[in-house]
Order: C-alpha cells, then sequence, then structure tokens
C-alpha cells in the first residue's frame, strides 16, 4: 500500500520529535557548560516549533489532501533519514562529537522534507518564506560559525556529564 500524504506528515513530525528529544539530552548532557547547553536547548526549540508546524500544517488539510498518495521518493527520503536517525550513537562525550552528529542529522534529508511540506501544502507564502529562513539559520550555525565562535577557544574541553 503506498504511504499518504498523512503518513508523510506523521512521520516527519515523529522524526523532528526524535531530533528534538535527542538535542535536549545533549542539553542536560552539557550542562556544566552554559554556553553549549543553551545552545542544545535552543536547537531543541527549533526542532519543537519544526515538529508543531508540521502537525499544525497537516491539521488544516483536508481528509482527502491527507488521503492522498506522498510522493515515493519524498516519503523514501524520511524513511531513510528515520534510519540514519536511529542508528546514531547517541553516546557523546565530547562536544566535538555531538556538533558532528548534529552536523549529519542536519545535513540529512530532514530540512528539505519540512520545507517540501510546507512549500506544497502551506497556503500562506509568509509561512513558506519564515521556514525558509529559519531552516538557513539553523543549519548555518553549524555550517559557517567555528565551534570556538560559539563556545570559546577552550570548546575542545567541554565534556558530556554522563
Amino acid at each position: 500500500m503506498q504511504p499518504t500524504i498523512a503518513d508523510l506528515f506523521e512521520l516527519s513530525t515523529a522524526l523532528e520529535r526524535q531530533i528534538q528529544a535527542l538535542y535536549a539530552d545533549w542539553h542536560t548532557l552539557f550542562a556544566a557548560s552554559s554556553k553549549a547547553a543553551s545552545f542544545w536547548l535552543g536547537y531543541s526549540r527549533e526542532e519543537d516549533f519544526h515538529a508543531n508546524l508540521l502537525l499544525n500544517l497537516s491539521k488544516q488539510l483536508t481528509a482527502d489532501q491527507l488521503a492522498a498518495p506522498a510522493d515515493p521518493s519524498i516519503y523514501e527520503s524520511a524513511m531513510l533519514t528515520q534510519q540514519l536517525v536511529n542508528g546514531l550513537n547517541r553516546e557523546v562525550k565530547t562536544l566535538d562529537e555531538a556538533l558532528e552528529l548534529a552536523t549529519q542529522i542536519e545535513h540529512s534529508e530532514v530540512n528539505s522534507i519540512l520545507e517540501f511540506l510546507v512549500t506544497h501544502f502551506s497556503s500562506k507564502e509568509s509561512t513558506k518564506a519564515m521556514v525558509q529562513s529559519q531552516l538557513r539559520e539553523h543549519v548555518g550555525k553549524l555550517n559557517v560559525l567555528s565551534p570556538a565562535l560559539i563556545f570559546g577557544e577552550d570548546y575542545k574541553t567541554i565534556k558530556a556529564v554522563n
């Protein structure tokens, strides 16, 4: 049976929640460093925003829209992204390890899927523009800024509290 738009929204929302929980865990793990804890709390909140956005958007769709077949390639990307996230070693010991895993997550298809759903199912141009801007900033934190600029020159010494 072919997955529906409802299935795609459900899978994507669950994926955002899974990533949110991971970043929230890192907020606790790196509580000894206020900068690191704050960074992961911010990322967790952004993933919460993504999940809530998807949930609210899906609630605005009609039963016919939700029952329509999902794009198979997008659904497969969501499945592969969930497998990637499920397969990550969550036992991070250093901030570098957490940043590397977050980079893998944020460079997966998770944000492309979110953008696809918002672009195709939101009727508000302002929502589409806001999500695109927020995603650029969200991923950009890991791409553009050096960890030393975010966390201080001694960031390599920041360890997880296990």
